[in-house]
């Protein structure tokens, strides 16, 4: 059976795309499909939750998604390649670089998204 969108919990967005600035967001989790790719995280407004979206891009924007390590094993970088040539970057904690691709290879597949490995530096090892 097809998944038309993935999750990743405890992502964070750092920066880069345009028109989303980046906010003290703390961690949430990071969506993939079936629209756009975002980081989303609960927040409290009196008695109403609201999910707030961080990082948010239309999926027709992505030409690619770079995944790799950070600095320290328990962290996984994402770099999501827009189509204008500007990146997005996020990060994820507590899972390996292999977990995130299995997590993400099988809808972005479907949806058309190529995903590669990258060094930590953001240089491509595999496509």
């Amino acid at each position: 059976m097809a998944r038309d969108a993935a999750r990743v919990k405890l992502s964070r967005y750092l920066g880069g795309i345009p028109g989303q600035e980046r906010r003290n967001s703390g961690h949430g989790t990071l969506h993939l499909g079936p629209d756009s790719l975002y980081v989303s995280k609960a927040t409290e407004l009196g008695v109403t939750v609201l999910g707030v979206k961080y990082g948010k891009v239309d999926l027709d924007k992505i030409s690619s998604i770079g995944i790799g390590t950070m600095t320290t094993p328990d962290r996984v970088a994402i770099t999501v390649h827009l189509k204008d040539g500007s990146a997005g970057s996020y990060e994820v904690k507590r899972q390996s670089q292999q977990k995130v691709l299995e997590l993400l290879q099988p809808v972005a597949a479907q949806l058309g998204i190529r995903i590669s490995e990258e060094a930590a530096g953001g240089g491509r090892l595999t496509q």
